[in-house]
């Protein structure tokens, strides 16, 4: 989903990023999936993250450099080095018994707030593979690993049951110190919902027919490389 120059996707275990309907996705219970968020403005902005309600950062908060992306795939705690991974599971998990987030449970809510821009010019080193945190009091940058781990997938049928998110598998993403200038007071919240995927199919982009530019909305054929309304670069997340 796209708005203000700020991009949230979900992916699924499967590397698919799935495609969201009126700010909704599917996918099947027991699933594992990771938060895409994409800055493509000309500032660094953080981003603060909640599902179903819970502070999934603990405090902290993400920053993405300009006209650049990040992948969660965790939640984040004081350990820095290793986490557990985002999974949905249904509603009667106990593991989930007590979280929902304005009466409803399957909320993903990403908060983004840009860096004031200065006259001065900042010099980040290795702008391409620097991935940063920022929480309340000190600060934090993060550079992205990945676990091997796989997950086997349980389709079940949704049977009329909404779900939530547990804490899954083990994940090595880790994380590392990094600092960021004074925010706008301005933000921009995107919230995406999860539904059960009540069939055994997969929602994700790749598997359509179309793909929709992130600048724009425009609905293009998945093999257009430049949006038909903007002329933009499609960029295939």
């Amino acid at each position: 989903m796209y708005k203000n120059g700020f991009v949230l996707a979900i992916k699924d275990s499967n590397e698919n990023i799935l495609r969201d309907d009126k700010n909704q996705v599917e996918l099947p219970f027991y699933e594992e999936y990771s938060l895409i968020l994409r800055n493509k403005n000309s500032s660094k902005c953080i981003a603060r993250i909640f599902i179903d309600g819970e502070d999934i950062l603990n405090g902290k908060k993400i920053i993405i450099n300009s006209f650049d992306k990040v992948e969660i795939e965790r939640f984040l705690d004081d350990n820095l080095s290793e986490g557990r991974k985002f999974k949905f599971v249904p509603e009667n998990d106990r593991r989930i018994k007590d979280k929902k987030y304005n009466g409803e449970l399957g909320i993903i809510e990403v908060i983004f707030q840009k860096e004031k821009k200065t006259n001065s010019i900042s010099i980040t080193p290795f702008p391409y593979i620097e991935r940063k945190i920022y929480p309340y009091i000190s600060s934090y940058s993060a550079d992205i690993y990945f676990s091997n781990n796989t997950t086997s997938k349980n389709f079940c049928m949704a049977n009329g049951m909404t779900g939530g998110t547990a804490r899954g598998n083990k994940s090595s993403q880790c994380f590392e110190k990094g600092n960021i200038n004074n925010l706008e007071d301005d933000t921009t919240t995107i919230r995406i919902r999860m539904l059960p995927l009540s069939k055994n199919e997969s929602k994700a982009i790749k598997d359509t027919q179309f793909i929709f530019c992130m600048d724009r909305g425009k609905k293009n054929p998945y093999t257009a490389n430049f949006c038909m309304k903007c002329g933009n670069k499609i960029i295939k997340l």
